[in-house]
């Protein structure tokens, strides 16, 4: 055998080799995303920081659990914004959050996902939206709040289940904060799965309502650049606030004033498409 059959052949084994593992790599990380390990990742709950009082009101979600939920009134109120938090954070740690937006002027109402604080059960993609719907329709049908007076926020993985809540339902507004196009996306960047979870990218194009995407631009967690893709995929009115020093979970600490003057005219804008 001549050295350049030799060379070949090593070359062939090689490029065989490399396919083979590419293709094994391929098959695991859509293993992955099929299984049940993705969505301990996706929602990494943490024991709960509160305890059930007479404040905490359950409600039952189609897979049988029984959530945690809270509400925060304000008299007189024109707009209930309606929580959709992080996923290492429940309604214990939320609360200065929650009470800050109250002081706002706003009525606020927020809920744990199963597994979360003291609601049952495990999250997933379709149960974290069942649990939203659920918040939704407490809103709505018990509390009797027109559609067009509730404000959807999502903050992080809270983001999916505002925009999916958005693509259902009407709304007044929907507010971002530290929001990702997709949730393997914050993994791998490019869409290398034919499926995905939490794909705010391809829903946010279909809505029709004023938004507002609040990312730091120091952000690790969930990178800046996708606060901006959704921004730019957004439809008109629109409004972008961009926090230079701040990462994925001191928004509010970092961005001062700035994040209270955002969420002032956010309302302005609500207020006034409303009008028209």
């Amino acid at each position: 055998m001549l050295i350049k059959d030799i060379f070949l052949s090593k070359g062939k084994i090689r490029g065989s080799v490399l396919i083979s593992t590419l293709i094994l790599l391929y098959s695991s990380l859509f293993i992955f995303g099929y299984s049940s390990l993705s969505d301990r990742l996706v929602f990494p709950a943490p024991p709960a920081s509160y305890e059930d009082s007479g404040e905490i009101i359950k409600l039952k979600i189609d897979s049988g659990d029984t959530i945690s939920s809270l509400y925060l009134p304000v008299a007189g109120s024109r707009y209930t914004i309606l929580y959709n938090h992080g996923n290492g954070e429940d309604l214990g740690e939320i609360r200065p959050r929650l009470e800050y937006l109250r002081g706002k002027g706003f009525s606020v109402f927020s809920y744990d996902y199963p597994g979360y604080g003291t609601s049952s059960g495990k999250s997933n993609e379709a149960v974290a939206y069942q649990t939203a719907e659920a918040a939704y329709s407490y809103l709505t049908n018990t509390l009797n709040i027109s559609p067009d007076r509730i404000i959807l926020y999502g903050r992080s993985i809270g983001s999916g289940m505002a925009v999916e809540l958005a693509k259902r339902h009407d709304g007044a507004g929907l507010i971002l904060e530290g929001p990702f196009v997709s949730t393997f996306r914050v993994m791998t960047r490019f869409k290398i799965l034919p499926f995905d979870k939490f794909d705010n990218l391809s829903k946010i194009s279909g809505l029709n309502l004023p938004i507002l995407i609040i990312h730091g631009e120091r952000d690790i967690v969930v990178p800046f650049w996708h606060g901006k893709k959704l921004y730019e995929a957004a439809n008109e009115p629109k409004i972008f606030l961009d926090i230079p020093e701040a990462g994925h979970n001191d928004i509010l600490d970092v961005a001062g004033d700035k994040y209270g003057q955002a969420i002032d005219a956010f309302y302005k804008l609500v207020v006034a498409e409303k009008a028209e």
